[in-house]
């Protein structure tokens, strides 16, 4: 499942993908960040990281990112999260 990112319809996924018949890509429907999971880690981590933070150098916050991503384990249901409205995900289908 890919989201409309340019990387997915890049050169090399295409290149791939003519190599590699048998694989089925399911794209996203536009505009919807509710049904990308990493959308909701960005999120996640954006209050986090960022409300009720203030850092005095890029290097300070630089480093809070590496380390929060380092060893934060995101707990998502990924079936939860994925068919919570099934109507709406595949109605492009």
């Amino acid at each position: 499942m890919l989201d409309r990112a340019s990387v997915h319809k890049s050169k090399k996924v295409k290149e791939y993908l003519a190599d590699n018949r048998d694989v089925k890509l399911i794209w996203l429907p536009k505009g919807s960040p509710y049904l990308n999971m990493i959308e909701q880690c960005w999120k996640i981590s954006k209050c986090a990281l960022l409300v009720s933070e203030y850092y005095a150098m890029f290097a300070i916050m630089n480093k809070a990112v590496l380390e929060y991503f380092r060893v934060t384990k995101f707990k998502l249901d990924v079936a939860n999260y994925i068919f919570r409205n099934p109507a709406k995900m595949f109605a492009n289908f």
